[in-house]
């Protein structure tokens, strides 16, 4: 094999890699219903913790409410079952904020952001999400 090849594919290898580590750190978010990553937090908390802590997720499910928290903070809750811990949205963009507004309780919807784990916001329980996009599901369809 000549240099000039070899220096080729070496430079075609590297560029697949950084294209792959812009795709999964940029694009790629791991993909779980709220009803299961509740019922992991709640029964496996330390492993769900290392599967999904600062991880970008996109969580799927039912909306059980939209409300503010200490009366200025507003939040969305996802449906889980019951006794599993709430997997709670917290919002960065006020288009965010008026969309999650929007939703009927009980629609379906996807929220993808990265999960902060139990212990973020401690002044409320549950798992946490910080939105990054959110999208209602039209159930006209």
């Amino acid at each position: 094999m000549t240099t000039g090849k070899l220096y080729f594919y070496s430079f075609l290898l590297v560029l697949s890699v950084v294209l792959a580590y812009l795709y999964y750190n940029n694009y790629y978010y791991i993909e779980i219903p709220a009803q299961d990553l509740s019922h992991y937090y709640t029964n496996e908390p330390k492993k769900a913790e290392n599967d999904y802590l600062n991880r970008r997720v996109e969580v799927i499910g039912q909306l059980k409410a939209y409300y503010k928290i200490l009366g200025s903070r507003p939040v969305l809750e996802f449906r889980t079952y019951e006794g599993d811990v709430p997997v709670l949205c917290f919002f960065k963009r006020s288009q965010d904020e008026f969309t999650a507004g929007q939703i009927k309780e009980d629609q379906y919807l996807s929220v993808k952001g990265k999960c902060l784990g139990k212990d973020a916001y401690n002044f409320v329980k549950g798992v946490k999400i910080e939105v990054e996009e959110i999208t209602p599901e039209d159930m006209t369809n």
